[in-house]
């Protein structure tokens, strides 16, 4: 929906915005530390949120409530996105790891591991099948994502 916009902030919470009017909706309000990288889902019914608290968040749009709280990865997440068909999440992180996760209960399905450095962004193919991750250790790796 191109009428939403959702920002991050270091107070811990990310904020939906009515891009026609700018007026804010909503104040979503649970990471315990700054919120780096926010994603709707495809149909923008659920945003992801990852934070330095090591977690990645899953919210309802409509109404504002946490769904879900993923946790695995030990370092702040600096990069969220959801599949096409929006079952999968993918999550990087300064752990150096990828982890990609199932949206509906919240299991975590893979742990990719090979990069150097920090995760930076993660995105996933028009098809869903393949998923990117760039790196601060300046390379970009190519998985396969079975959606």
């Amino acid at each position: 929906d191109v009428r939403l916009l959702a920002s991050v902030s270091d107070d811990g919470t990310v904020r939906l915005w009515n891009v026609v009017g700018g007026r804010e909706l909503r104040v979503l309000k649970g990471h315990g530390s700054r919120v780096l990288r926010v994603a709707f889902s495809p149909n923008g019914r659920r945003l992801a949120s990852g934070s330095d608290d090591g977690t990645v968040r899953l919210w309802d749009v409509e109404n504002g409530r946490e769904l879900r709280v993923l946790e695995g990865h030990w370092g702040p997440v600096s990069s969220v996105a959801f599949s096409p068909g929006g079952r999968l999440l993918a999550s990087g992180a300064d752990d150096r790891t990828v982890r990609l996760w199932d949206v509906v209960n919240g299991r975590e399905l893979r742990v990719l591991e090979g990069h150097e450095g920090r995760v930076w962004s993660v995105a996933f193919s028009p098809d869903g099948r393949r998923l990117a991750s760039g790196s601060r250790d300046w390379t970009v790796r190519l998985w396969g994502a079975g959606e």
